[in-house]
């Protein structure tokens, strides 16, 4: 009997062993599960949190895009006016410096014009994109704002290597230098320096857009833009400005840059002492024939073998 009751004590444990285990395999499978569903759940929050925010960003746009249509409606009548007047003083003025401004201050207004009519219309310039040089591009802009850069005690620089030609609405490059220039001087205090540098695009930047083109870099010894910031600059209505900015600047500069083939790239720190930025953009030039750099020295290696 002992003997009988011994092994059916030692069935049962086993049989108990077995479920125990069992339990601790499926309890292992539930916590799997779980897991899976909870990475689940969070993909879907996030997802939501993107349609979200791309929802509201939408919104704004529209909002944006509205409110621009009525404003260039609103200031065509003054704009206008303001066009016939500079007409009339034009000839009043006798001096070469006083006919100099009326042919800067026609063409902003021309400028602006034609940036009211983009607004209204909400497409790009129906005109066809026409040669100019970047350097005479960038000397007006920043002859232009030198006073400005002048009353806020900061010095610039110009280094322009080349005159970078290419084929482009010269408007909107005039825009996109307006934006990265005017943004170097609010980030620079007085005393501080802007340098405006346009030059050949490198070999290897060539060859990443499939084309020859011009890089112009505008760097400042400001206060510099955070890390974290930086991978948010070019979002619509970012900026680190509070009230004094729109954050739409850089948003609508690499918006225009990309449409034409271009990039923006920058570098920016915010160590002490050392702290500054620079905005460097790449545009191609007018249309060539283009063989990447590695290739043009194999053709130049098998012609110089034969």
């Amino acid at each position: 009997m002992q003997v009988t009751e011994t092994t059916q004590f030692h069935q049962r444990a086993i049989s108990a062993n077995e479920q125990l285990l069992l339990s601790g395999v499926r309890q292992h499978e539930l916590r799997e599960t779980a897991e899976r569903l909870n990475a689940q759940l969070n993909l879907e929050i996030a997802d939501r949190k993107r349609i979200e925010h791309a929802l509201i960003n939408s919104e704004k746009l529209a909002v944006t895009a509205r409110f621009a249509s009525t404003m260039a409606h609103e200031i065509n009548n003054p704009l206008e006016a303001m066009t016939n007047l500079v007409f009339l003083l034009a000839p009043l003025q006798t001096s070469l410096e006083g006919q100099a401004y009326i042919a800067t201050l026609e063409d902003q207004l021309q400028g602006l014009r034609r940036i009211a009519a983009h607004a209204l219309k909400f497409h790009r310039d129906g005109n066809k994109p026409a040669e100019f040089k970047l350097n005479a591009v960038l000397s007006e802009v920043s002859d232009f704002y030198r006073a400005q850069a002048e009353k806020q005690g900061i010095v610039v620089h110009q280094r322009l290597e080349t005159d970078g030609t290419i084929l482009a609405f010269r408007s909107e490059i005039v825009q996109v230098v307006t934006n990265v220039l005017l943004n170097a001087f609010d980030a620079t205090s007085p005393g501080g320096k802007v340098i405006i540098h346009l030059y050949q695009a490198p070999r290897w930047l060539c060859d990443v857009h499939n084309s020859f083109g011009y890089c112009f870099s505008i760097a400042d010894s400001g206060s510099g833009i955070a890390m974290l910031d930086q991978a948010r600059i070019y979002q619509p209505f970012f900026t680190t400005k509070g009230e004094r900015g729109t954050g739409l600047g850089l948003w609508v500069s690499a918006g225009i840059v990309n449409r034409i083939g271009g990039s923006i790239r920058v570098w920016s720190t915010c160590r002490p002492g050392r702290s500054g930025t620079c905005f460097s953009v790449f545009l191609p030039a007018k249309q060539t024939p283009f063989t990447p750099f590695h290739l043009h020295r194999r053709i130049n290696k098998s012609k110089s073998l034969q």
